[in-house]
């Protein structure tokens, strides 16, 4: 399993279903999106940003980005 589909299970884990189903390799935009409303560097590698991804304090900053593009 990629790290990017470990991403996309995590963040439908936590209720994100729509940054999970815009989650797929090579998806910059959304990648993009993720890695700054996190305050990352567009260029962490996937592994940095599952790491993110999992940290219970970013739940309300990746909750909080679902909802403006919902």
């Amino acid at each position: 399993m990629s790290t990017w589909t470990s991403i996309r299970d995590s963040l439908k884990t936590v209720g994100l279903p729509l940054l999970a189903n815009a989650i797929v390799p090579g998806s910059g935009t959304v990648v993009g999106l993720i890695t700054n409303a996190l305050g990352m560097s567009p260029s962490a590698s996937p592994e940095q940003v599952a790491m993110a991804v999992s940290n219970p304090d970013n739940l309300l900053k990746l909750t909080e980005l679902q909802n403006q593009h919902s």
